[in-house]
């Protein structure tokens, strides 16, 4: 049995390698970038198959779009997103997104020290 994620799954699921996934033989991230004509090259990327465009390269937007789109996705109502816990994770994902993602960001272009240290002491 495959498994895709916290549930079990009897066979793969359909359109899910990588040619059938972007809808073109990309292989690399960098691929489907310069298919739009960009330089830049940043992960995670959410790719819409049916108009191979890249919606977004922010974690926080990800990540609320899975909350809001997800439920509707997998067909078992579960709220990943419910609202009396929205201000907890909306702040969790913020602090996240500011102290972890943005921190290793700004690290990876820094020369000074103090760059790379301070997202680690948060």
């Amino acid at each position: 049995m495959i498994r895709h994620g916290p549930h079990p799954s009897p066979a793969p699921l359909p359109d899910c390698t990588y040619e059938t996934g972007i809808g073109q033989a990309h292989r690399y991230a960098k691929a489907i970038y310069e298919a739009e004509g960009s330089d830049e090259k940043p992960l995670p990327h959410l790719y819409v198959k049916t108009t191979k465009r890249i919606v977004t390269n922010e974690s926080a937007d990800i990540v609320q779009m899975l909350f809001a789109y997800g439920a509707k996705l997998g067909g078992n109502g579960l709220d990943l997103h419910p609202a009396a816990l929205r201000p907890e994770v909306d702040a969790l994902i913020t602090s996240i997104c500011i102290a972890i993602n943005n921190g290793a960001y700004k690290a990876g272009f820094s020369s000074d020290q103090y760059v790379y240290a301070a997202p680690f002491e948060t």
